[in-house]
This record gives structure tokens, C-alpha cells and sequence, in this order.
């Protein structure tokens, strides 16, 4: 089975949301809010396009299951969002600052459309529609995806955009879409939904698999033989990660992906949260945020430079390692993994390496943030155990003053230490 599909229907109440789906609403609202304070923090910047696309909008309101009271969708949540960053953005600018924007919808019920248009017009969005900065369609995304991208490479030369795809399974954003959205539009940003454990219970080594692993794009890419190695359900969401990690990075097209679960409390399922970027800043910015907030986010895997290596043999009775769940316990041991990766990571480097470069080459591989990258190179100064030089020549003492162009240098003790380990 994959997620729950939703209905609406004008006339009737909205469907019940459940309390942890809410964590994907959160999420999708302060990453908008995040993305363009980052993005017009330049005061000369005075305009801002825009594309944002709901490729499963839905009817856009729900029912909350515990107080009943009606909650934004993910299309209200982009309308709101945007709109609260545009008021903030043009309180701290002297100049007025203006939001290019345009919204599309997407949508294959046309009942649920129609539900989605009339909520649209209650919520006082009808000149918006008139103008067009808010297009509902009905269909796939799938099938609609060429006419989008069109769409925002005429609209301008950045082609900035936020796609929502929070698709019921995992079969409806194929990888080879992905790949075309990125190799079209470079500066876009994908936030995907993937029912993971739905696709974990399917998976064996079998024609059907490979018939599913077809229509997602990836038949050559996943070895079905070693599900076999997987014994339950937790080493299956190891096996999972591990194989999807490189999938993700050298399938989607994309540099860059956060992948977690959200766990489902009533049900005990989880989905894949993945957000997919070209750009280290953007997949840093949803890296913090998944520390911000917390709640119903999980991560199976190291808490160090290998978070998606899949072990077998790794299971809690064995390892009396927790599920990471990005609080105070999973911070610190993030920074003792990374206390002891990054130096074994940077020693193959002689002349040193950027703290930019540095997060570059390995922020696909570890949970942490470069918050926590900081932290931990600052206990490495203190120690003596590296050395950080500012492109002016300047010696680092702390770790919050690191800077994207720093060069970070192992002590020639600690070098000598890992390599006798070697």
C-alpha cells in the first residue's frame, strides 16, 4: 500500500489529516520563508521571480484528526508562506521589494480541483486566478511536467523554482523526470514525498520488482539479491538508504538531497521526506531545518560521514544505538563521529581544504548540519588537531568564525595517527 490518498468533494467536510503529516507541512512552510530571506538578503535586490509548483495539490484544506479545526494544505501553505516572506523581506529593505511569483496546481481529480478552486476564492485568492499567478491543472504531473518547464524558462534566465512533489506512493516522479527537471532547470529545488516502507514490502527478487524498478527509472541500478541480507524490518530501512543514497545522487540529476523519514505514529509506516538541490546552501538550509524541527523526523544510519553505509549486521540489540532522531542525544553523537571522520576524511588533502569544499564533498553523507561541522571543528582547534587559515592569512582560534573560503589543515600528529591506522 502506499500513502493515503485524500478526498474531497465541494459540499462535504475535508478529509482528517494526520498529526504527523503535519511535520511535511512544517517543514514546506519554513524552508519558504527560509529560501527567500536567503535568496533577496542582498539589499539591491528589489525583485524576485518566482515559479512554485504543487505537483499533488489536493483540495488544499484538511480537518486536524485531534482538534477538528481546519488546517492549510500544502497550495494555502505555499500562498501563505510566500506572502508572510514578502511582508518581512519589504519590512528590513528601504527599497520596495517586490515577489515575481507564480503558482501552479496540479491535480488529477477534477472533483478535487474544483474543491481546491472554490477554497481558493473563500480565501480571497480570485485575483490572483484572474491574472493567471495561480494556474490549476488538471492531470499527472507527470504528463504536465514538459509545459512547466517551458514555463519558467521563458519566464526568466534564472528559472528559480520549488517543486512540491508529494506523490501517494512512490511510482508517480519517475527518476529520469527528475533528472529532466534539473538538467532544464539548475537553479530548481525538489522537495519529494517517497512511501518508502510500502516499497520495502513489495521488494524482493523478483520479475514484479524489476517490472516496478522499470517504471521508476532505476532497473540497472538496484540489486535485488541483496534484500536478502536484510533481516527485518529496521536493517531493511538500512538496506533501503544505502541503496537509494547514490540512486538519488547520480539518478535525479541533482547534487545534493536530504533524505529522512517521517514516521506515522498511528500507523507505524514511514515516508521518505527528500529534498533534491543543486547547491550546498540550499540542501545546508534544509539540513537545519530538520534539527529545528525535530518532531516525527528519524534517520536510520551513521551520525557521522557514512549515514546511508548499510551493515547488516548493525541492529539495535546488537549496537544499543537508538533510531537518530535529531535531538540532543543524536547532536552529540553526530559530533563524535565527526570529530574523528572529518580528520580522517581531510588528511588526504596536504595543502589543506575550504570549509566550502569541505561541506560540498561531504554534507550528501552525513546528517549533520554545518552548524555542527562548525562545532566540531572547533573542539578540533582547541586540541591542536587542525590548523584554519583565512584567505588573508589569519589564524582561526574559534569554530564559529570559520568562513566558506578558510583553508582547514590536519595537524602532521594526527595525520600520522590515522595513517598508522591505515
Amino acid at each position: 500500500m502506499s500513502k493515503k490518498e485524500y478526498h474531497w468533494e465541494i459540499g462535504q467536510p475535508p478529509p482528517e489529516l494526520n498529526v504527523h503529516s503535519l511535520a511535511k507541512h512544517d517543514v514546506l512552510r519554513a524552508y519558504l520563508s527560509r529560501y527567500l530571506n536567503v535568496l533577496t538578503s542582498n539589499p539591491k535586490i528589489d525583485r524576485f521571480r518566482l515559479t512554485l509548483v504543487d505537483g499533488f495539490s489536493g483540495g488544499g484544506v484538511y480537518l486536524h484528526e485531534v482538534n477538528r479545526k481546519e488546517i492549510s494544505g500544502s497550495p494555502l501553505i505555499f500562498l501563505e508562506a510566500t506572502r508572510e516572506a514578502a511582508a518581512e523581506i519589504n519590512a528590513r529593505k528601504t527599497k520596495q521589494f517586490t515577489l515575481d511569483a507564480h503558482y501552479f496546481f496540479i491535480e488529477k481529480s477534477k472533483t478535487t480541483l474544483e474543491y481546491l478552486r472554490k477554497t481558493l476564492l473563500e480565501r480571497g485568492y480570485g485575483a490572483l486566478l484572474q491574472d493567471e499567478r495561480i494556474r490549476l491543472m488538471q492531470g499527472d504531473f507527470a504528463a504536465r511536467a514538459s509545459e512547466l518547464i517551458e514555463f519558467i524558462r521563458q519566464k526568466g534566465r534564472t528559472g528559480r523554482t520549488i517543486f512540491l512533489l508529494d506523490q501517494y506512493g512512490y511510482l508517480d516522479v519517475p527518476f529520469p523526470l527528475l533528472r529532466k527537471i534539473f538538467s532544464e532547470l539548475p537553479s530548481a529545488e525538489v522537495i519529494l514525498t517517497f512511501a518508502v516502507d510500502a516499497f520495502g514490502d513489495f521488494l524482493t527478487d523478483s520479475p514484479e520488482s524489476r517490472i516496478i524498478l522499470s517504471k521508476m527509472g532505476i532497473e540497472n541500478r538496484f540489486d535485488l539479491t541483496q534484500i536478502a541480507q536484510a533481516k527485518g524490518a529496521r536493517d531493511r530501512r538500512f538496506f533501503i538508504q544505502a541503496a537509494f543514497g547514490p540512486i538519488f545522487n547520480e539518478e535525479s540529476g541533482a547534487r545534493f538531497y536530504t533524505p529522512f523519514f517521517i514516521t506515522s505514529r498511528e500507523s507505524n509506516r514511514d515516508y521518505w521526506l527528500v529534498h533534491l538541490s543543486m547547491h550546498a546552501r540550499a540542501r545546508d538550509e534544509m539540513a537545519k531545518l530538520h534539527w529545528e524541527l525535530k518532531n516525527h523526523f528519524r534517520h536510520n544510519g551513521g551520525s557521522g560521514l557514512n549515514m546511508l553505509g548499510y551493515d547488516p549486521k548493525k541492529d539495535e540489540s546488537f549496537t544499543s544505538q537508538p533510531d537518530f532522531n535529531f535531538d540532543k542525544s543524536s547532536r552529540e553523537r553526530s559530533i563524535r563521529s565527526l570529530r574523528e571522520d572529518l580528520p580522517e576524511f581531510m588528511i588526504r588533502r596536504t595543502d589543506g581544504i575550504e570549509f566550502q569544499k569541505l561541506l560540498e564533498e561531504t554534507c550528501n553523507t552525513t546528517p549533520a548540519s554545518s552548524d555542527i561541522y562548525r562545532e566540531v571543528l572547533g573542539e578540533l582547534l582547541i586540541d591542536k588537531d587542525i590548523s584554519v587559515t583565512s584567505k588573508e592569512g589569519g589564524q582561526r582560534r574559534k569554530g564559529d568564525s570559520i568562513e566558506k573560503t578558510d583553508i582547514i589543515k590536519v595537524s602532521r600528529q594526527v595525520s600520522l595517527f590515522f595513517r598508522k591506522k591505515q
